[in-house]
């Protein structure tokens, strides 16, 4: 890659609009070859080859099934870039996985078993680079539209960069509110950042209560769970009409019924720092640092004490649930329990059609997603 510094600063006057985040538990996994297009497309929940109808495309989320249509992998596909002597230039026959670095050796192999005799060469990038993510604190999803809060300092080309691999910066392909993220060198002071707007966080920890509070599962937490219940449907990482891919007989079966019982949610548990909890609003005010109990396959429960659903994760006293949708609507309530205590599941209006009220059905926020009728 190029040895080009980016440099952020915000446009707003606002300071301490936004938080650079390393990604570091993330990596990259490259696939390159002639056939890296069709491999993908028989073995992931997405249309591939909508990279090489819309050659602006640079990024799109999508995941890897097993075989009982259950989640192996949730990942981010990469266009990288490459440098010539004058522009950047996508290369047409290599796309980068971007994926929890605890999943990267089983997930090549799951690639593996499909290759064949096909002409793609796979290789594992993550000492090589890093990826960051630029979200906003005060979780302002206009922030995500990259150039108007945030800009991003265009790289000037010398004749060492030609050949090299150009800095991808994008808007997060899933939801505006998760920011922008950047793939670039493994180096140290890759980013030259103004720390009067920008705070410079030394881990993923900000990032991660960020997506938490939206909703957004990541890696082992998606472990066996479908992608529906993931909320798949409504992060863009699912074709209806790309065809046949690995673990797609259950997905479709999901969509033609077109009922889905339970979703992931996010849920705030009352302590004595967190009391008051506003279910249609996010706060990262909401965390409790002073909470350290690990809740996971702790239950949900009504008054009554019948379950709505099991935690998948939790970061303080704010966490991950899988839960019934349907019970969800039927209660018409936010409060629950958890251990006893009070707990609030959060009603996100991304994924609701009208506001507080849950979908439990198949939705696409992305048109081109859609089964065509």
């Amino acid at each position: 890659m190029n040895n080009a510094i980016q440099r952020l600063f915000s446009t707003s006057k606002n300071k301490k609009l936004g938080v650079l985040s390393p990604l570091d538990h993330r990596g990259i996994l490259s696939l390159n070859g002639l056939q890296s297009y069709d491999l993908l497309q028989g073995i992931c929940t997405n249309d591939v080859k909508r990279f090489q109808a819309d050659p602006n495309r640079v990024a799109m989320p999508t995941a890897f099934l097993d075989t009982t249509g259950r989640i192996f992998a949730e990942v981010i596909l990469n266009k990288p870039q490459t440098f010539t002597t004058d522009k950047r230039v996508s290369m047409e026959d290599e796309l980068w996985i971007d994926c929890d670095k605890s999943q990267i050796e089983s997930l090549e192999k799951h690639i593996k078993k499909y290759i064949l005799r096909k002409k793609v060469d796979i290789e594992d990038l993550s000492d090589d680079t890093r990826i960051w993510s630029l979200a906003s604190i005060y979780l302002n999803p206009e922030v995500a539209k990259l150039g108007e809060y945030f800009e991003l300092e265009e790289q000037k080309i010398t004749a060492e960069d030609e050949g090299q691999y150009g800095d991808l910066g994008y808007v997060d392909p899933r939801l505006l509110e998760l920011g922008v993220r950047f793939v670039c060198p493994a180096e140290e002071g890759r980013f030259e950042v103004d720390k009067t707007e920008i705070e410079v966080s030394k881990n993923h920890l900000t990032y991660d209560k960020i997506r938490t509070l939206y909703g957004v599962a990541e890696g082992p937490e998606l472990a066996s769970v479908l992608p529906f219940t993931a909320n798949f449907d409504f992060l863009n990482a699912v074709h209806f009409s790309k065809g046949c891919y690995i673990g797609q007989e259950l997905t479709a079966r999901s969509y033609h019924t077109g009922i889905i019982r339970k979703r992931i949610v996010p849920f705030v548990l009352s302590t004595n720092k967190v009391k008051s909890i506003d279910p249609h609003n996010v706060s990262l005010g909401y965390y409790d640092s002073a909470f350290t109990e690990d809740l996971k396959g702790k239950s949900l429960t009504d008054k009554d004490g019948k379950n709505l659903g099991k935690v998948i994760s939790n970061i303080n006293n704010v966490g991950l649930a899988v839960v019934s949708t349907l019970k969800l609507e039927r209660d018409q309530t936010t409060n629950y329990k958890l251990e006893g205590e009070d707990c609030s599941v959060l009603k996100l209006q991304w994924f609701t059609k009208q506001h507080g009220e849950y979908i439990n059905k198949v939705k696409a926020r992305d048109p081109e997603l859609l089964q065509e009728q």
